[in-house]
């Protein structure tokens, strides 16, 4: 898990955002949000901290997203995505579950 992080923040495909609040549960809320950060189209794994029904209701139709607890992160999920979307928030999550530096 955290040599894939490395490697995604090397190739700057690690985008750390404030927070990820939308409006309402609709797909299009979350595909403004992506297409804001220039990801629109690309394989992205979202972390959240904590689950978000508005997030994960939102994401179900975008075949391109898929999204991860930050405790349940993977090697496998971390692979098969060419971008990681997460808030501070996941990244202490991170950090102290495999006890990375920041």
């Amino acid at each position: 898990v955290c040599g894939v992080l490395s490697d995604r923040h090397q190739a700057k495909r690690l985008i750390v955002i404030d927070k990820l609040t939308l409006p309402d549960h609709k797909t299009k809320s979350l595909s403004e949000v992506l297409k804001k950060l220039s990801i629109k189209t690309k394989k992205t794994l979202i972390v959240l901290a904590r689950k978000s029904d508005k997030v994960l209701r939102a994401a179900a139709n975008l075949k391109q997203v898929s999204l991860l607890a930050a405790n349940s992160l993977n090697t496998v999920d971390l692979l098969n995505s060419d971008y990681l979307l997460l808030t501070p928030k996941a990244l202490d999550i991170i950090s102290q579950t495999y006890k990375v530096k920041k």
